[in-house]
């Protein structure tokens, strides 16, 4: 699934969120086999990397931590990586934003989608 989100809508029901990639679609058929009626999805865009916590993650890495980073050899490169990684697993309130902030964008899309439906 898009961000491995599924959350409860209500007591018997609960909300996945995917995108229309094949190997979403297939993840999302599994789902309504073994639960049916009581899973709900949320469709989501295609290409949503703003949808998606981790690609927060990785941008920190690339335009802060490593933005004016340069390796002595290719060697140093999974190095720093791996230590900005790790910096950041230390750091809840930045990765609680990273989440926040994708919630919040899958609220935007959602209320874009139901406005668009009702025009």
């Amino acid at each position: 699934m898009a961000d491995n989100s599924i959350h409860q809508t209500n007591r018997n029901t609960k909300t996945a969120r995917a995108t229309k990639a094949k190997s979403h679609r297939s993840g999302v058929r599994r789902l309504r086999e073994r639960f049916g009626h009581r899973v709900d999805i949320e469709w989501l865009p295609p290409y949503a990397p703003e949808l998606n916590p981790v690609e927060q993650v990785w941008n920190y890495s690339k335009y802060s931590q490593l933005a004016n980073f340069i390796p002595d050899d290719i060697d140093n490169l999974p190095e720093e990586v791996d230590s900005s990684l790790r910096y950041q697993a230390g750091q809840q309130n930045l990765l609680r934003s990273f989440f926040h902030c994708a919630k919040n964008m899958i609220r935007l899309v959602m209320y874009s989608k139901a406005n668009k439906s009702m025009i």
